[in-house]
């Protein structure tokens, strides 16, 4: 008798958000110069998204005040695409003058968190004419976001049996933060069981909210890629360039690789 074939997954696609979310919250200013080799030194490790920066209120978030800079400055790498975080039409402008690859817009479940991150309501931020003009052309991704790590990977069994029934699995990304250290199993049953693709991660597992206090930074890149090799899928990252990316940030930053800044 023939073994067993275990089931054939689709192969993950990781998004880095480490030069954005990972350093969105960071209290000391970082770079332009800091910023650009880390992006490009992402570039070259397999990544094929990278989420390069942010066209938001510099009041706001004042780390990605620099965005356009750093988009003007990196080495685009082909096969790769750059992409940015957006609130507004004229954060899209910015964009798009920055010849940005994709952009993400973003709302909120939470009424409190939506008005804190962007002084809005949540129908006050989708109710702008960037969405009507995305709605146009149809908005082509839908990346879920469990800013305070709270998930675990029952609650996310339970959401993508619901969401799934309204959107392909294909347009889905999850983007979990590590709080409680429960989100590469969080992504790991997520692929398993429904075959989501779609990951954010940040490397070093830099990162955290400003709208979220405790919450800790995203997952790191570096245990998705280990967490889905060892589950037998090949994310094409080269895990020693990305140790090698994570280790230059950090080192701009003052501290030990996925280490927490000091309160």
């Amino acid at each position: 008798m023939d073994p067993v074939k275990p089931p054939v997954r689709p192969t993950p696609r990781l998004v880095e958000v480490g030069p954005r979310d990972g350093l969105q919250n960071e209290k000391s200013p970082v770079s332009i110069e800091a910023k650009v080799a880390f992006v490009d030194a992402l570039s070259e490790t397999g990544l094929k998204e990278i989420e390069a920066g942010a066209f938001v209120n510099p009041k706001s978030v004042p780390q990605m005040a620099d965005s356009e800079i750093v988009f003007a400055r990196i080495k685009r790498k082909p096969g790769v695409v750059y992409s940015a975080l957006v609130p507004n039409e004229k954060g899209l402008d910015l964009a798009l003058a920055c010849k940005v690859d994709k952009v993400s817009v973003f709302t909120a479940a939470s009424e409190t968190f939506n008005q804190k991150n962007i002084k809005a309501s949540i129908a006050e931020s989708i109710d702008v004419e960037v969405v009507k003009m995305l709605s146009g052309i149809g908005v082509q991704e839908f990346s879920i976001g469990d800013t305070i790590g709270k998930a675990s990977p029952d609650e996310v069994r339970r959401l993508l049996f619901l969401l799934l029934k309204a959107v392909p699995k294909d347009s889905v990304f999850l983007h979990f933060h590590n709080t409680f250290g429960r989100a590469v199993a969080n992504a790991i049953v997520a692929w398993k069981t429904f075959g989501i693709t779609g990951y954010d991660s940040s490397a070093g597992g830099a990162g955290g909210c400003p709208y979220a206090p405790g919450a800790s930074g995203n997952v790191s890149t570096e245990a998705l890629v280990s967490a889905f090799k060892a589950a037998g899928s090949d994310t094409g990252v080269d895990e020693a360039k990305l140790k090698a990316a994570a280790a230059g940030i950090f080192r701009h930053l003052g501290r030990p690789v996925g280490a927490r800044p000091a309160k």
